[in-house]
């Protein structure tokens, strides 16, 4: 879904136009983020959004604190830094204006270039966290064999997550 392959979609059984992707893509995220234990709010989510600013997921930390989580789907490596970047600042300061604390932004996506990688690392407004969808599910799969009940949100760092660092994290 991340990589909008209809066709490797289709050769798998599941019938999906263009533009469900993206829904798609959200509703799978959702469900993982569940799975790991965290509190996706769709309630905060419908409360916050406008029609201007949409969020994907809110993941409600409590104390008003949330992440802000995008699903970008794509036929090739993520490239977009400055319009996400641009969309992300967009979706803080709403957040911020109706009294939430962004304490980051995670962005999930097929894969992303590397001069988006290197790009978010210099980014310091506020933490983005990108992780690639295949990296997501194995982190899933891995926090699945852990002892843990929730999956720690700190591991969420800034920058591109290493699958290596959050398995070695999850082993402890």
């Amino acid at each position: 879904i991340a990589d909008n392959d209809i066709n490797g979609l289709k050769n798998n059984g599941v019938n999906i136009k263009t533009e469900e992707m993206g829904l798609a893509f959200e509703n799978v995220t959702k469900a993982v983020l569940r799975r790991l234990g965290m509190n996706v709010s769709d309630d905060l989510r419908k409360e916050i959004n406008t029609k201007t600013n949409r969020t994907d997921i809110i993941i409600d930390l409590g104390d008003s604190n949330i992440i802000i989580v995008e699903c970008k789907s794509s036929r090739k490596d993520y490239s977009k830094f400055s319009s996400v970047t641009r969309q992300l600042k967009a979706y803080v300061n709403h957040c911020e204006k109706h009294g939430y604390k962004v304490k980051g932004a995670i962005l999930i996506s097929g894969s992303f270039t590397d001069d988006f990688i290197q790009e978010c690392k210099t980014f310091y407004e506020f933490n983005v966290t990108l992780i690639d969808a295949q990296t997501f599910i194995n982190i899933y799969e891995e926090f699945k064999q852990s002892k843990l009940k929730g999956f720690p949100v700190t591991l969420f760092r800034h920058g591109l997550i290493q699958e290596e660092i959050i398995s070695k994290a999850l082993k402890k």
